[in-house]
């Protein structure tokens, strides 16, 4: 993590934390998803099965950066970290949340278009032999302008399937 800023915890969630992180010397924004390993093994094993993950090139699939590993020596734990362009338009949850609250409906022509989308790049995926494995309203994230929905927050099956990862990491 040594060539990114940490600017803020985004929070804990089933299979790790998310961060906003910044490249050192004041670069370009990145969301990094920290997820704990259970040993070195699953650590090279989740490395390499997240190679393809950087090949997804799809207008509607949150692009990945790199991916490493990094230790921890206060807790003594390996973890695996996924650096992802960062969207600065919020996510489906949030704006399902504010409509809610406002007592407005999302236009239909918007729900269409996200549909859309969305189905195009899962079809892309599931053509690549790649499941998301925690596709949910809030792993779909939107452009500012509102124009682009983006399916983020792929898990390499390593990592996915691990029921140890269902629960966090509770540091005292």
């Amino acid at each position: 993590m040594n060539k990114y800023k940490v600017l803020e915890e985004w929070g804990a969630g089933a299979f790790g934390v998310t961060y906003l992180v910044e490249e050192s010397g004041g670069g370009r924004k990145f969301a990094v998803k920290k997820v704990e390993c259970m040993d070195e093994r699953e650590g090279n094993l989740t490395l390499e099965e997240a190679m393809s993950l950087l090949e997804l090139q799809h207008p509607h699939i949150c692009q990945y950066k790199e991916f490493f590993m990094v230790w921890d020596n206060k807790i003594s734990s390996l973890f695996f970290c996924l650096v992802m362009d960062y969207c600065d338009g919020g996510n489906l949850e949030r704006m399902v949340q504010e409509n809610r609250q406002q007592g407005t409906i999302i236009n239909e022509k918007i729900i269409q278009r996200f549909l859309g989308q969305i189905i195009d790049a899962l079809n892309y995926i599931h053509k690549k032999s790649i499941s998301h494995r925690n596709l949910k309203p809030s792993n779909v994230l939107l452009k500012r302008d509102g124009d682009f929905f983006l399916i983020s927050d792929f898990l390499p099956q390593t990592l996915a399937t691990d029921e140890m990862k269902m629960k966090i990491r509770v540091d005292p």
